[in-house]
C-alpha cells in the first residue's frame, strides 16, 4: 500500500482554482480599479479607470484625449506594472475616451433597536410566569417574546 502525500494547500491557492474564470477576471478588475492610482500614478489614475479585459487587452476609459495619448505612450510600462502585480496575461492596452463612473460609497445602514412597549412585555410576562418558576428567566423570555412580536408582527 502506498502512502498518501500530505496535500496541504493554503486557502489562498485553492480559491482561484474553484471560481469561474469570468468571476476571477471581474474580481481582478475591481481590485485594479481600487489600486489604479498606484498603477498609473496619481495624476493619470484620477482621470482614468480600467473597465474590462477583452482578448488579453486591458480596456481603460479616460476623461480627455490628452490623457488617452499619455496613457497610450506609457502602455508598455503600465502593462509591465499590471503583470508584476496581478499576472493575468495582459498583452495589449486600449484607451477609450469617455465618462468615468464614480461609484459612491453607500453609508452603512444605521443600526436600530426594537423596543417593545411595557404593556406587551407585561402581557408576555403573565404568560411566561405561569410556566417558568425562575423570575429572571421568565422576565428575560417575556422581553424576548415581546421584541419578537414587535419586530415580526403576525399577519392575522
Amino acid at each position: 500500500m502506498s502512502r498518501r502525500k500530505s496535500g496541504i494547500e493554503s486557502l489562498g491557492s485553492l480559491i482561484p482554482k474553484r471560481i469561474p474564470q469570468g468571476l476571477s477576471i471581474a474580481m481582478t478588475i475591481a481590485e485594479m480599479v481600487r489600486e489604479w492610482e498606484w498603477v498609473a500614478g496619481p495624476n493619470l489614475g484620477s482621470k482614468s479607470r480600467p473597465v474590462s479585459i477583452e482578448r488579453d487587452v486591458l480596456v481603460v476609459v479616460c476623461l480627455t484625449p490628452s490623457v488617452a495619448k499619455v496613457l497610450d505612450m506609457k502602455a508598455g510600462g503600465l502593462i509591465t506594472r499590471i503583470e508584476s502585480r496581478w499576472r493575468i496575461g495582459i498583452k495589449g492596452f486600449r484607451v477609450v475616451v469617455g465618462r468615468i463612473e464614480v461609484q459612491k460609497e453607500r453609508p452603512a445602514p444605521a443600526p436600530y433597536r426594537v423596543e417593545p412597549s411595557k404593556a406587551s412585555i407585561q402581557a408576555c410576562l403573565n404568560y411566561t410566569s405561569d410556566k417558568i418558576e425562575d423570575e429572571d428567566v421568565a422576565e428575560a423570555l417575556a422581553r424576548l417574546m415581546a421584541t419578537y412580536m414587535k419586530k415580526f408582527p403576525s399577519k392575522n
